[in-house]
Parts: structure tokens; C-alpha cells; sequence
């Protein structure tokens, strides 16, 4: 199966869209790409359960690095959801809905709620990195990762994934909703 025709299969019957064919397909491989870092949190966790328990080592910037590949997994996990339409929703009741309806409800929330949520997080987000940064914040755990900064710099490059894959899913209601007018 194609890279296409796995997101139309997962992405159900909304129409593309230019923008989202571009937007999906970007998101969608940096999805696939991204999924390696839950087998490198695997190969993390395995040392320091080694480390932990066969050698009563504890090393405390293993335990972090484990939080922020888990955080790196979760952030890119978020747009890869939005796209494949894997993210959250409330089945019980759009289930009885027609698409229609659904669709309808989709655009309100993405403008309502996701778009302004995405832009809010960006704003304040590249203020909190540049802060990190200039500062040269550091772990306050002793024997801690350095560079925090670039933990946190995954946080507006997450979100600003998310504001595309929402766009682009926004353009595919809307592209449905006119194609159902007629």
C-alpha cells in the first residue's frame, strides 16, 4: 500500500486537498521517521533497568533522557494522529451523527478551539526556549542532561505540526462540506 493510500485509508472519506496532500504526506513521513524514537526509548529504558538492577547503578540523565524521548514521541505523535484521524474524539456520540454533521463540528473545533490552542502554545513557547537557551539552562538534578533548550525547542516545532496537520484536515472538511452542497 502506498504512503497515499494508507492516509485515504486511515483518513476516511474527506477529500483532498492541495494544501493537505502536501501538508499530510510531510507529516506523515516525519511520523514514520519519528516512530523510531519509541524503539530507542525501549533500548533506554532496557539500560537502565540493567544498570538499575545488575549493577545498582543509578544514572540520573539516563532517567531524563528516557522523559524527554517518551516527550519527543508524544509531541510528533500528536500532528501523525491529527492526520491519519487517529486523534481523540467522542465516538459514542459522532458515530450517530451524519458526516455532514461531524464535518461541521470539526471545522468549530479546529477554529475555535485547536487553531487558537496551537497559536497560544507558539506564542509562549518560543519565548520559554529562547529563555532556556540565552540562560543555559541545565538539568537541576545533579548529574542531570545539559542543554534543556533543546528539549524544549520540540515544543513549538510540535505545535507548529499540529496547527498544519489541522489546517490541513480544516481544508479537507471544508472541501467536503462544499462538495456535499451540491
Amino acid at each position: 500500500m502506498s504512503e497515499q493510500q494508507t492516509l485515504d485509508a486511515e483518513s476516511g472519506p474527506l477529500p483532498h486537498t492541495a494544501f493537505s496532500r502536501t501538508a499530510d504526506a510531510i507529516i506523515f513521513r516525519l511520523g514514520v521517521i519519528f516512530s523510531a524514537v519509541w524503539f530507542l526509548l525501549v533500548l533506554v529504558i532496557i539500560l537502565n533497568v540493567v544498570l538499575r538492577f545488575g549493577f545498582s547503578a543509578t544514572k540520573i540523565y539516563i532517567e531524563e533522557l528516557q522523559w524527554h524521548i517518551y516527550a519527543v514521541g508524544i509531541a510528533f505523535a500528536m500532528s501523525f494522529a491529527l492526520v491519519v484521524d487517529a486523534h481523540i474524539r467522542i465516538d459514542l456520540l459522532s458515530s450517530r451523527f451524519r458526516k455532514r454533521t461531524t464535518s461541521w463540528i470539526e471545522v468549530i473545533g479546529t477554529l475555535v478551539f485547536l487553531l487558537p490552542y496551537c497559536v497560544f502554545v507558539l506564542i509562549y513557547c518560543v519565548q520559554f526556549v529562547s529563555h532556556s537557551f540565552a540562560s543555559g539552562e541545565v538539568s537541576i538534578s545533579p548529574g542531570g542532561l545539559p542543554y534543556r533548550w533543546i528539549i524544549k525547542s520540540m515544543l513549538p516545532l510540535a505545535f507548529l505540526l499540529v496547527a498544519i496537520a489541522a489546517i490541513s484536515r480544516l481544508t479537507r472538511c471544508i472541501a467536503y462540506l462544499r462538495d456535499a452542497r451540491r
